[in-house]
């Protein structure tokens, strides 16, 4: 297929999906319900075709003949292999939507491209069927099309997680955007923002929580502008600080952390002050700066100015000294001259910061950038893209030099890596010990000691962990 043709597909399943998206990251009470009904006929029809195909008799015998017949009988053994296919894959599917699993989109999605090419061989190429027939196959198709829909809005409205043995979760809490960057198809592809409600993101958060999970990581397009009302009205529900107040006293949570942030207005002293004194609240950002060139972020069309994301890195800074701070930037963006790049380099080189995240800028469909004046040749845009990720090492290597010797909390992940098991300090920093079943998704305390030939923190515990999970809200 086309570039163009996978550009319309996608794009047009994830217009449907957001068009049919209801606010609440918590499944409505019919999700169960609809998705016990189709798992149950699809497998009651698995049953039927492999008594029909095995000639089981008494059970044949009274099954109609047109339940079948489409798929076993007078087909080419590839076309029945296909069908079959497409049943089993949504069977799996619909199983994974009930077990709340974050892969099930990925069955329908089979069944779909399936689907797809069956419809193909039934109109342009076996074309002696019956009006009937035609019919059918025009519903089914629409069936496998709406399964997958729904199954890719229940991933986008986060009412799937894996959450067995799994320390951290991401819980999305907001989407779109009412910026227009000309490098991000958000506001175009997801409308303007929209937040789930406060009292949604509470409970979902505990039920989290109830699954062992001691990790939740917030996450959407533009997660500072939460609490809009319904249908994108202007008027907050809630605010930023507001949600992290009211996350702050849900006791059965170690840690929250926000996936990435954006706007220096919003993330104020008093949001700052807030998560300084949170027990929960991770001393951890990740800031879409996007450049360290005043005419860049005017080129982007940026709603803040390079003055105001100094002060808010000052800010974290003096607040939270020992805070983990990610930069995101746009290497090579349409109009970057070699200067505006150079003035982006050394603005970041003066900062006090822990990594940088950079990625050479490329076209996006749905954007305003690609016909932008000033296209910068791939090449160059790898080369700073490499510059900055230079920079970034060095960055790093010198945050995690200034914590050695501190004490630290650390969360271990689930994953046998080599022999190693990892895990991050409220901070971020990176540790790794041997592979220990024990230490899975636990908290631990330890004194970092040194840095690893492979950049990662080695350490040595120091008691065994006592919960500092709160059970009342920090005062201010």
């Amino acid at each position: 297929m086309s570039y163009f043709g996978r550009f319309f597909i996608f794009t047009f399943v994830e217009k449907i999906s957001h068009l049919m998206s209801i606010k609440s990251n918590q499944p409505p009470a019919s999700f169960k319900k609809i998705n016990s009904i189709v798992f149950s006929f699809l497998l009651l029809y698995v049953l039927i075709l492999v008594a029909r195909l095995l000639e089981i008799k008494n059970i044949t015998d009274y099954i109609p003949d047109m339940a079948t017949r489409m798929i076993i009988e007078n087909e080419n053994p590839w076309i029945i292999c296909i069908k079959l296919l497409i049943i089993l894959s949504s069977l799996l599917g619909t199983y994974f939507l009930l077990k709340r699993k974050d892969n099930a989109y990925k069955y329908f999605l089979i069944s779909f491209v399936g689907i797809s090419f069956i419809m193909y061989h039934e109109f342009f190429i076996d074309v002696d069927h019956h009006f009937n027939e035609s019919i059918m196959m025009i519903f089914i198709f629409l069936f496998y099309s709406l399964m997958l829909l729904y199954a890719l809005n229940a991933r986008n409205r986060g009412w799937l997680s894996s959450l067995t043995n799994k320390g951290t979760v991401t819980l999305k809490v907001q989407q779109g955007c009412d910026n227009e960057c000309p490098y991000c198809p958000v506001s175009s592809n997801q409308g303007k923002s929209d937040s789930d409600s406060l009292e949604n993101i509470i409970a979902n958060a505990r039920q989290i929580a109830a699954n062992g999970v001691k990790q939740i990581v917030l996450s959407g397009s533009n997660v500072v502008g939460v609490g809009k009302g319904e249908y994108n009205d202007k008027e907050h529900d809630y605010t930023f600080l507001e949600l992290i107040e009211e996350l702050d006293k849900v006791g059965d949570v170690d840690r929250f952390r926000f996936a990435s942030l954006s706007s220096p207005k919003i993330i104020n002293k008093k949001v700052l002050e807030t998560i300084a004194n949170s027990r929960r609240f991770l001393p951890h950002f990740s800031i879409r700066l996007q450049s360290g060139s005043t005419k860049t972020l005017e080129l982007m069309k940026r709603r803040h100015t390079l003055t105001s994301f100094t002060d808010l890195f000052r800010n974290i800074q003096k607040i939270m000294p020992d805070a983990y701070i990610t930069v995101e930037v746009i290497a090579g963006f349409p109009g970057e001259t070699d200067a505006m790049f150079q003035e982006s380099y050394h603005y970041l080189e003066a900062l006090d910061i822990s990594e940088i995240y950079a990625w050479a800028y490329f076209d996006r469909p749905n954007t305003e950038a690609p016909k932008m004046p000033g296209a910068v040749p791939k090449e160059i845009r790898k080369k700073r893209r490499m510059m900055l990720k230079e920079l970034s090492n060095k960055k790093l290597t010198a945050f995690y030099k200034s914590q050695l010797g501190s004490r630290q909390t650390v969360l271990f992940e689930k994953e046998n890596v080599k022999g190693y098991i990892y895990g991050f300090t409220k901070n971020h920093v990176k540790v790794k010990t041997l592979w220990d079943v024990e230490l899975v998704n636990t908290l631990q305390k330890v004194t970092l000691t040194k840095i690893d030939d492979d950049g990662i923190v080695l350490f040595d515990f120091y008691e065994e962990y006592e919960s500092e999970v709160l059970r009342e809200p920090v005062q201010l």
